[in-house]
């Protein structure tokens, strides 16, 4: 009895939490023709390799508000510049946001070298509007040891500084490895979590990939809700109001380590000036 207590009090505190959340929508007149809906151009890749200008018709037909791209190569975005593919994405009713790219972590003796590529890279895609750069990928290095896997967020986080410099917002976009993968008594994805800037570095949640990973969807939903009551939590300033919150919605989330980390995520930037 006393655990259906327990379960039914959750509940209702989560439904009375999702009633406040939808509450302050209505407050800022959202309507269904303000939904905003993009397309990863990945998920086209065969038809954008064949003919991307038609395919971006086609994608623009269809009703997209957005793309991310997956085709930046040699400063070029599917072998055009980029005001070239910007402009083919606006005739066609898209605004160009996102876009798929990186390179593998360097060592010593090849860091300026790829630190230039990204400056070049950063350059294109500020010069196309984008507002986000996400890598996609680590190598292996990333999930063989942890300090491999710290070079990695080294790397994320300096080029995420050189983004941030320049307008754009990085990130990573995760698959399932990062979760499957645990070092030193954490998954990969936790440790990234834990480790990188969130200054410097956002993160891309795949959620078929997470699911692929074995993560239970609180997973997802504790980093839902950390986005849903950000800007509110920001101007309160209260952490250990919303820490309150979450342990009673997602009971005692620090037994998992993805959600534990998920908070001290949120912490930091609810608690950052």
């Amino acid at each position: 009895m006393m655990n259906i207590k327990k379960w039914s009090f959750t509940t209702l505190f989560f439904v009375g939490v999702l009633a406040v959340v939808f509450q302050s929508f209505t407050l800022l007149n959202f309507k269904p023709k303000d939904k905003f809906v993009g397309l990863q151009l990945y998920s086209v890749r065969d038809e954008m390799k064949k003919d991307p200008q038609a395919t971006v018709v086609k994608v623009g037909e269809m009703g997209y508000d957005f793309v991310e791209a997956a085709g930046f190569n040699d400063g070029k975005f599917y072998g055009m510049d980029p005001l070239v593919f910007k402009k083919l994405c606006e005739d066609n009713g898209l605004q160009f946001l996102g876009s798929h790219t990186g390179q593998n972590v360097p060592d010593d003796t090849n860091w300026d070298k790829t630190m230039a590529w990204w400056d070049m890279a950063i350059d294109a895609h500020a010069a196309a509007g984008v507002k986000w750069i996400v890598q996609p990928w680590m190598s292996q290095e990333g999930y063989t040891s942890l300090d491999g896997l710290k070079r990695y967020i080294k790397y994320f986080n300096a080029v995420g500084e050189k983004c941030k410099a320049k307008g754009i917002e990085f990130g990573y976009h995760n698959h399932d490895k990062e979760f499957t993968t645990v070092l030193e008594g954490k998954p990969v994805y936790d440790w990234m979590l834990e480790l990188s800037n969130p200054d410097n570095v956002m993160f891309q949640l795949d959620l078929y990939w997470i699911t692929q990973g074995g993560k239970h969807l609180q997973i997802i939903s504790i980093n839902i809700l950390a986005d849903l009551c950000y800007g509110i939590s920001k101007m309160l300033k209260n952490w250990e109001q919303v820490e309150k919150w979450i342990s009673m919605l997602f009971l005692l989330p620090e037994k998992n380590q993805v959600c534990s980390t998920a908070l001290l995520r949120l912490k930091s930037m609810i608690l950052s000036p």
